[in-house]
Order: structure tokens, then sequence, then C-alpha cells
């Protein structure tokens, strides 16, 4: 079975993975609380209406935003990404990597092709049509195909396991601060051992020790 152990440093993982991922989103939208918070809460209504992790959700809408796809649309983007992987079963990074492709303007050539066996999709792009207009179709194509593959006895186990991993990710947190208040009082101990290690009385007192050794050696023979 696992250790006790073993469990702490998975949820401290966990935990440090969560973190990391939303650090990347407030960096990909440049500190925009607002903003960061509302794709924070999508993430978790995704998670629980599909076969996606939050933190999973979160890392691909920081790549969106970094890849070009304006933070206005994100929220929306990010939904549309989810439904047409689900629907087309690609990759949702590589879904959003189109998406973030034919936000700029890159449809032509292999840009964005895991989209363009939709149809009216390629139609959408040859025509010069903006990103809102590509994303509102995947919708209305897909209004809600990953949450009906979340719906599925397979689908159902997939997010009882991403539950148990956000329950993880709070213990995780716990521990992380009782490691932080137990560092906080070790640290300042050693560091005063180091320095007494360091003193001249220390390194006197260790030179008499070496000069003792021989003496008491012959008294004991």
């Amino acid at each position: 079975g696992i250790s006790a152990a073993a469990a702490i440093d998975k949820s401290i993982d966990l935990a440090e993975e969560s973190v990391k991922a939303e650090q990347r989103l407030v960096s990909a939208l440049d500190g925009r609380k607002k903003k960061t918070q509302e794709i924070l809460d999508l993430a978790k209504q995704l998670q629980a209406t599909t076969e996606l992790e939050d933190d999973t959700l979160i890392e691909q809408a920081a790549l969106m935003k970094r890849l070009g796809v304006n933070a206005q649309l994100l929220p929306k983007a990010l939904q549309a990404a989810v439904n047409a992987s689900a629907a087309l079963g690609q990759p949702l990074e590589t879904v959003v990597r189109d998406i973030a492709l034919l936000s700029r303007g890159e449809g032509q050539g292999f840009g964005g092709r895991s989209l363009k066996l939709i149809p009216g999709i390629k139609e959408l792009i040859d025509s010069g049509a903006g990103i809102e207009r590509i994303v509102d179709l995947l919708q209305e194509k897909f209004p809600r195909a990953a949450q009906e593959v979340a719906d599925t006895d397979f689908g159902r186990v997939t997010q009882r396991v991403n539950a148990l991993g956000d329950a993880g990710e709070k213990v995780g947190v716990v521990f992380i601060k009782l490691k932080l208040a137990v560092l906080d009082e070790l640290v300042p101990i050693i560091e005063k051992m180091a320095d007494a290690v360091d003193s001249q009385a220390f390194k006197n007192g260790i030179d008499l020790a070496k000069r003792a050794v021989p003496v008491v050696v012959a008294l004991a023979v």
C-alpha cells in the first residue's frame, strides 16, 4: 500500500502543481485579478461537468492567452475548445493551439487543421471571418459534447478521481504550511549552531580536545 509519507508527498506535489498553474494564468493575464478569477471559476465549473481537471483547464487557458487569444474572448474560447476536443476526439491542447492560430489569422495551409473538418469552419476561415464567429460556431456545433462524455460511467469515474485530486491539493496546502512553520523554527536554531561552529571559542575547544586525546590515551596505557 501507499505509506503515509508517500501520500503526504503526493498531496504536496498536487498542491504545488495547482499553485504553479494559477501563477502561469496570472502571468498570462498580466495580473488582471478579475479576469483571472473568472477563468478560475470557469475551470471549477467545467471540472464539475467534464472529465477535465481544473488545473489542466487553467494551464490551457494560460497557453491560449499567451498564443494570442484576446482576454475578453478567453472564457468562451476555452469552453469552445473543451467541447470541440471532446467531439473530435482531439487532445485539448491541439484544439487550443488551433484556435489560437485562427485568432492570429493563420488559418491558411495547415493552420487550424483540427477544426477544418467541421462543416462551416473552413468556409468561415476562407471568408476571413473573425475568431469570435469561429468560436460561436464551435459552440453552436458542440454545445454539450464534453458534458455528454462525462455523463457516461467511465466519465463519472474520472470525475471522482479528479475530486480526489482536489481533496489531495487541499491536504497538501495544509502540510506545506506545517512544513513552513517547522522550518521557520528550525532555521534560526541551525544558523546559531553554524555561528557557534565558526566561533573562535569553538575552534579553541576543538584544538584543546585534539591535544588532550594523546594524554588521555597515554594515561590509559
